[in-house]
């Protein structure tokens, strides 16, 4: 038998299979996905210094402040955590930093899930996803966060040329011997660092991993 023969009934089937595929695969695109940049990080992280945006709940449900230096290692700036909305597990957090003299230098808003990290997929009951959020956030500012010893001299990191603006942040901060780093998680792997730049007046990002 010829398979070649579209005149039989048999091969019809078949022939308007193979016909659709060859379409579908002339008339696709393939696109590279490109990796995200550190960049596009610190777009996504964003570093405002306003004060808590107009579209947070109104209802607080927790809320943390701890002092501690960061900007001066004279006076002691806030370190607060709030949680907004009418449960934890669905609320959002708005995290800052407030100078002494009351310049907001940090803030940034977040799903309160994301301090779920890793276990956001865990069989876990409602409250206890709960608690460990509240867990978490009650040590969102524990001591061993807040380093003095930033970068070593002998650390070699490279930098993409998407990553320019980070590496602006990580050579200034490298040369301030007064620097104190303030490191927090976010989201299922998010590491993220934080200086205060004395060029720019406010917290800058100094490492990040995703």
């Amino acid at each position: 038998m010829n398979i070649f023969n579209i005149t039989n009934p048999d091969m019809k089937p078949l022939l308007l299979i193979i016909g659709s595929l060859l379409f579908w695969s002339c008339n696709t695109t393939h696109t590279k996905e490109e990796p995200t940049s550190t960049a596009n990080m610190i777009d996504t992280v964003k570093n405002q210094t306003t004060s808590a945006p107009i579209s947070l709940p109104k209802k607080v449900l927790l809320a943390y402040d701890v002092q501690h230096n960061f900007s001066s290692k004279e006076n002691k700036d806030h370190f607060k955590l709030t949680i907004y909305g009418d449960s934890i597990y669905t609320g959002t957090i708005l995290f800052q930093i407030i100078t002494n003299d009351k310049r907001v230098i940090y803030s940034d808003t977040f799903s309160c899930r994301d301090l779920m990290g890793d276990l956001y997929d865990t069989a876990y009951t409602l409250k206890q996803k709960e608690d460990t959020i509240k867990w978490r956030a009650s040590t969102y500012f524990s001591e061993d966060k807040f380093t003095n010893s930033l970068i070593d001299d002998s650390d070699k990191v490279y930098f993409s040329p998407d990553d320019k603006e980070l590496e602006d942040n990580y050579n200034e901060i490298k040369a301030d011997k007064n620097a104190i780093g303030f490191t927090f998680t976010y989201g299922y792997e998010g590491v993220y660092s934080i200086a205060y730049s004395r060029k720019k007046k406010k917290a800058v990002f100094y490492f990040i991993s995703d």
